[in-house]
């Protein structure tokens, strides 16, 4: 399969989840699901009419020369993650995080500037197209692998493999599927080995 693009991924900073769509060199974030647990107080509706929100955007329209209306779009339809508002540039972002809790907002900045900077991989699990996806550096380290184990069953299952922003991701099923083929092994060692004991002691007796 080719690269995916576009890919909605989720992410957690102080316990609360949020929706982020890496696009070259920015980020775009849902703010709905930023502010879910904040209260409806706390909405980007209401953000979006304070008067430092009034004052940055028209500003940073002019610096990136994108319309205002292009910088915060509000999307319909689809899944919860992609529904709500999110705003096209990770700066108004760190803002809107600041105008919701400040201590939460420190977490953001440092997240989101990784993030576009490319110093930090998002997902675990990256959900995709109705499926769960599973990066080729995870699955390695948890199966105690190497990338050649990880291709092993590509030309097998070639449609559970994606390549998103320069990283393969197998799919969670092909993953369970290995996982538990391993500690069937694991076991099944084990028993050799419990076996491999008695056998011992009845030599002995």
């Amino acid at each position: 399969m080719g690269e995916v693009k576009n890919v909605i991924e989720t992410v957690v900073v102080d316990g609360k989840e949020m929706a982020i769509k890496r696009r070259s060199d920015n980020v775009w974030v849902n703010m709905t699901q930023m502010a879910r647990t904040f209260g409806r107080s706390k909405r980007p509706d209401n953000w979006l009419k304070t008067k430092e929100s009034k004052e940055y955007l028209p500003v940073l329209s002019v610096s990136t020369k994108i319309d205002t209306a292009d910088l915060v779009i509000v999307k319909q339809g689809g899944t919860p993650e992609e529904q709500g508002t999110w705003c096209t540039d990770y700066r108004i972002a760190m803002r809107f995080a600041q105008w919701l809790d400040v201590k939460y907002s420190i977490q953001v900045d440092s997240l989101l500037v990784q993030i576009a900077n490319g110093e930090k991989i998002v997902s675990d699990v990256l959900p995709f197209d109705g499926k769960n996806y599973i990066s080729q550096s995870d699955y390695c380290r948890t199966l105690e692998c190497n990338y050649h184990s990880f291709f092993g069953l590509k030309s097998h299952f070639p449609t559970e493999y994606i390549y998103v922003l320069g990283v393969w991701y197998v799919s969670m099923k092909l993953y369970r599927m290995k996982e538990a083929d391993r500690r069937i092994r694991g076991v099944k060692a084990d028993l050799r080995k419990e076996k491999d004991r008695w056998q011992l002691e009845l030599d002995f007796q």
